[in-house]
């Protein structure tokens, strides 16, 4: 993407830096590289309909499909990246996006139908052993000591997956669909019942890359903001009082790093069209005898 949006080698070692630091994070302190995996494949298959158009849809549906084989997270990226090929053409894709995740799961669906089912649903997890948020308390009780966080879940996709549609059908520039990936991503975060900071990660993978395509400045701000949210983050267990607004107002600061400045938005919505249609200026009419030489119109008659 550095290469893409052609930043010089400064900003792309400072990036790289940045990065690989919560990276490390999250592949070598909580054991969860997937995350970073499907990550990557969301944003390549971006890229891929970026340079190759309509043309790469099916590349770029299997890129999506792969992604979710190794984290379904992966599905937030979906919509914003294949709503530029429209329904028809997004639908005609459907079984790239499902075949790499049906070959991961197939053997244990042979194996135990029942048990697959259930974890792929209710998407399971035990509350005491994680950090709360708001909506911990409305996740449905699935067994003792196990609550679901499937359905909240399937809300922030459904929800992101609106958003994406309504924005980048209008606008699908790169830009445009890693922002509305970055937001559904936030909002998956923001409706989680359970939390750890490396559901986080993906917010702030996005935000860096983006905000340094605004300037060094607001890809300082998100870096700092990165680096607090892992310093609060990297606990098993908080407090709900303390630990989670702060963490979502460090996520919000790193979309706003990557908006527009005021101004643009001010001139954007100066700019948008009122409904009301200014009658066009009346054309001067010339009749043919206005136009031709008097003595052609003599011989006409």
């Amino acid at each position: 993407m550095a290469r893409h949006w052609r930043f010089s080698d400064g900003p792309r070692l400072a990036l790289a830096l940045v990065g690989v630091l919560a990276v490390a994070n999250v592949a070598g302190g909580w054991g969860h590289p997937e995350d970073c995996v499907a990550v990557a494949l969301v944003v390549w298959a971006a890229l891929e309909l970026e340079r190759a158009g309509p043309a790469g849809g099916p590349r770029s549906a299997l890129l999506l499909g792969v992604a979710t084989a190794f984290q379904p997270l992966a599905l937030l990226g979906v919509a914003p990246v294949l709503t530029r090929l429209g329904w028809r053409g997004a639908a005609r894709l459907w079984w790239r996006l499902v075949l790499p995740s049906l070959v991961v799961v197939l053997p244990a669906l042979v194996a135990e139908p029942h048990r697959t089912l259930f974890v792929l649903v209710h998407q399971p997890f035990q509350p005491r052993s994680i950090s709360f948020t708001p909506l911990t308390h409305l996740a449905p009780v699935i067994g003792p000591g196990l609550d679901g966080g499937g359905p909240a879940r399937l809300v922030a996709l459904a929800l992101s997956a609106c958003l994406a549609v309504v924005v980048c059908r209008r606008r699908h520039d790169l830009a445009t669909v890693l922002t509305m990936t970055t937001v559904a991503f936030f909002v998956r975060v923001l409706l989680e019942t359970e939390l750890n900071w490396y559901y986080l990660w993906p917010v702030p993978a996005l935000c860096l890359l983006l905000s340094l395509r605004r300037s060094r400045l607001r890809f300082g701000l998100c870096s700092a903001a990165l680096v607090a949210t892992m310093v609060l983050g990297d606990r098993r267990a908080h407090h709900i009082a303390t630990w989670w607004p702060a963490l979502m107002a460090l996520m919000a600061l790193m979309l706003l790093s990557t908006a527009p400045a005021p101004r643009r938005w001010v001139a954007a919505l100066v700019a948008l069209p009122t409904g009301r249609h200014e009658p066009a200026p009346a054309s001067t009419v010339e009749c043919e005898a206005m136009v031709e030489p008097s003595g052609a119109v003599g011989r006409r008659e």
